[in-house]
């Protein structure tokens, strides 16, 4: 393994502040004396631990410090070196572990942005995330189980099928990113060099992270063969082999985003405590005459359907939005028959409210029932709603929040808001009694702004099961809409 030691030239360069002459010279007396590889387009000088003596006698004739300098700099890069090669003894990783970034990156989520990183010291937290790889080449894995889709989902306010999804298309993909192959395998200290074997046999495909189709993995154990690498033996265990269909007693692996997923996202709305909360909603509701209302029915539309139960004729207007594509196809055909006041978008209530139909007319309640925790652009949804006109006053804003999953900054501004002192030393911050006051306050100070006077009618607190999708601590909050002259 020690001759797969290698270093570019050009790192000597920057490690000593070395001008382009000096560089241009050192360069020239290394190939001189053969320790150089020869020149090729595209790529970067390389040396190995043979061309140590040469470089250190030219740097010392040129000043004993920099050959001191450098020796220094060997040392430490070499010890860097031998402790990632301690770390891939004992990496092991499971076959079934997906790469985060790329389940992120299919959902639309950008490696640079605070999303991303607050879910992922989430999953870290939860023991689902883990990182593996060498020091500079470093990759996280997560478990993808039903944990992990909760997570997701309730962070990324999308449905836990469409994260579902996300995982088979990687799973299920030709192509395999070479990082994150290596890194499976154990072979990273090969990088380079398998990279530039394969580039030789035109078998890589370019781009933000270099890929690779599966059928090049043979060339990669072709060259692990030839250097006896131990890493040879794991390549038919990273990349497991799709069963014979023909073989008897073989069951196929289970889709996570088909039938399953559906039903669980259906069950949902049977729950006990989501049952109370339609029907304190269903009260509220019958208040106003007639009654505009704009939902998020998904593919049951069960509280819609007992409010027409109730409400009869005094219903003037039903719009139901959608963000996941398959669901709402599922909600179009489940609505409601014969109802032409019902219109369904398959949007996100931000774009609605930012971008609603000339022929939409305003809401008197309106129930919006988040899967994820208050955020800066759930605000937003509801001042673009007051901005654009979306209220016919008095109405009823009905919201409900997942508790405990809100951002750093959002903590911090429900603490400022309501001027709630610090927890005393030792003690944790009451967020529950922060949250009940903050929130109101907050949606009252936005609508303040239009003319608009809010306040809150009924709170509540109460949990999903574990077994489903939600299984933390919920808020639903009331609010009253009415203008303020």
């Amino acid at each position: 393994m020690e001759k797969e030691l290698t270093f570019e030239l050009y790192e000597i360069k920057d490690a000593l502040n070395l001008d382009d002459s000096s560089y241009i010279k050192l360069r020239t007396e290394l190939r001189k004396k053969g320790v150089l590889a020869p020149p090729q387009v595209g790529r970067r000088a390389v040396f190995g631990k043979e061309a140590i003596p040469a470089i250190k006698d030219y740097l010392d004739s040129k000043d004993k410090r920099l050959g001191e300098k450098f020796i220094v700099w060997f040392l430490t890069k070499r010890k860097k070196w031998v402790k990632s090669q301690e770390e891939i003894k004992n990496l092991k990783v499971d076959s079934s572990q997906v790469v985060f970034r790329q389940v992120m990156e299919q959902l639309g989520v950008d490696k640079e942005t605070r999303e991303y990183r607050s879910l992922l010291e989430k999953l870290k937290g939860e023991g689902i995330a883990k990182v593996y790889g060498i020091i500079g080449k470093q990759i996280t894995y997560i478990n993808p189980t039903e944990r992990f889709f909760e997570i997701v989902s309730q962070y990324l306010n999308v449905s836990p099928k469409k994260v579902a999804e996300a995982v088979e298309r990687i799973e299920n993909s030709n192509e395999v990113e070479l990082l994150d192959y290596m890194t499976r395998i154990g072979a990273m200290p090969y990088y380079k060099h398998v990279y530039n074997y394969l580039r030789g046999r035109n078998a890589v495909i370019k781009g933000k992270y270099v890929k690779i189709k599966k059928e090049a993995i043979a060339y990669i154990k072709e060259y692990l063969t030839k250097k006896k690498s131990p890493a040879t033996e794991r390549i038919t265990e990273a990349i497991p082999q799709t069963s014979a269909t023909s073989q008897e007693g073989t069951r196929p692996k289970a889709s996570h985003s088909e039938l399953t997923q559906m039903e669980r996202l259906v069950d949902i709305a049977f729950r006990k405590e989501k049952i109370i909360i339609r029907k304190i909603l269903l009260s509220e509701a019958r208040q106003h005459n007639p009654i505009s209302l704009l939902s998020f029915p998904g593919m049951t539309w069960f509280f819609e359907r007992d409010l027409i139960a109730l409400a009869g004729e005094n219903i003037s207007q039903i719009v139901g939005l959608e963000r996941d594509k398959r669901v709402y196809e599922f909600m179009v055909l489940n609505k409601p028959p014969e109802k032409s006041y019902i219109h369904t978008f398959n949007t996100t209530d931000h774009e609605f409210a930012k971008n609603p139909p000339n022929y939409i007319k305003p809401f008197n309640f309106v129930w919006l029932d988040y899967m994820g925790a208050f955020s800066w652009k759930k605000l937003e949804t509801f001042e673009d709603l007051l901005k654009n006109r979306l209220f016919c006053l008095p109405a009823t804003l009905a919201l409900t929040f997942q508790a405990g999953l809100e951002y750093s900054d959002v903590l911090d501004y429900y603490k400022k808001v309501t001027r709630m002192k610090p927890a005393a030393k030792g003690r944790k911050p009451d967020w529950k009694m922060i949250r009940l006051t903050a929130l109101p306050m907050i949606y009252a100070q936005t609508a303040s702004k239009y003319g608009v006077s809010c306040y809150k009618v009924i709170e509540r607190e109460y949990v999903e099961p574990v077994k489903m999708c939600h299984h933390a601590p919920m808020v639903l909050l009331v609010l009253r809409l009415e203008n303020k002259y």
